[in-house]
């Protein structure tokens, strides 16, 4: 039976969050000193397209678990900076299936390299196998969300 946690340390959902918010600001910080001129929010888009290129505006907002207006809001963007471009649906005029560009696909393989490192060095001193205990773990939390 889970004990109520008696601070925040113990209290994994806080943990994450916690995590999650530091990496952002670290990766923030190295995407601005490398400027690379693409924002963390971004490069969820570029990396999700990199592997899963031309999905739809809804796919990419379902998949980040992001609102379809702040994914609509980021993809103009992106659009304005040539790093993707959006083309009518084939089989649906009403929906846009966005794809990397050229300079899209550059951008997102130098950002992988800068955040590559950064989770090399966060994870350098925790053995691997606590390393899979804690993704197995919160696999297993996110299940419950």
């Amino acid at each position: 039976m889970l004990q109520n946690p008696n601070s925040l340390s113990e209290n994994p959902l806080y943990l994450a969050g916690e995590l999650t918010h530091r990496f952002h600001k670290r990766l923030t910080h190295a995407f601005r000193k490398a400027k690379v001129g693409v924002t963390v929010e971004q490069f969820s888009v570029l990396a999700l397209l990199y592997y899963q290129d031309g999905l739809t505006q809804q796919e990419i907002a379902e998949a980040l678990g992001r609102d379809k207006a702040t994914i609509t809001r980021i993809l103009h963007i992106m659009e304005r900076e040539l790093l993707l471009e959006r083309a009518d649906d084939a089989l649906d005029k009403r929906s846009k299936r966005v794809a990397l560009t050229a300079l899209g696909k550059q951008k997102q393989e130098e950002m992988v390299q800068i955040s590559g490192a950064l989770y090399f060095e966060i994870l350098a001193d925790i053995p691997t196998e606590q390393v899979q205990l804690a993704c197995n773990t919160l696999a297993q939390m996110l299940k419950q969300v």
